[in-house]
């Protein structure tokens, strides 16, 4: 669903044996791609879920990036467009006309030193940083909070 190294944003992007960053285009990609062991997201199962449960088929926008932590994600990042996880997503989300409707959102592995050492879990920047982000995208109504039981 989502190819980091191929990326249109650099904030995607491996760095080279030179410590520059590259984006993996043609015979390289395709060879990453065949080679590949892992990947994992919730996206596609929720899509085909709710195609499933509604009958109607939605559209997905990958933004995830995976191992990252809430302060990758800060909106005071904005600016610094497809070099920053924040303003990535919400370049993504201009090209579709700003027409989003909801934000999947999993975070966990990232913070979990950072959990376990401050004896909480961020739950509330989590919410913030969604909110803020269906700010940009002019959602019509503010993301819901889930929690698990």
């Amino acid at each position: 669903l989502h190819l980091l190294v191929g990326a249109t944003d650099k904030v995607h992007w491996r760095k080279n044996p030179q410590g520059q960053l590259e984006r993996f285009e043609g015979q390289r990609l395709l060879d990453y791609v065949a080679n590949r062991k892992k990947g994992a997201g919730l996206g596609l199962p929720f899509a085909n879920e709710m195609l499933r449960y509604t009958g109607d088929p939605i559209g997905i926008v990958p933004c995830a990036h995976g191992g990252t932590s809430m302060d990758q994600w800060n909106p005071a990042l904005k600016d610094k467009a497809g070099e920053s996880l924040y303003g990535a997503t919400i370049r993504r989300i201009k090209l579709l006309g700003g027409k989003v409707r909801g934000v999947l959102w999993y975070q966990g592995e990232a913070q979990f030193g950072q959990s376990v050492s401050s004896g909480e879990i961020p739950m509330g920047q989590y919410y913030h940083d969604a909110t803020a982000i269906a700010a940009a995208a002019s959602f019509s109504s503010p993301p819901t909070r889930l929690r698990s039981a």
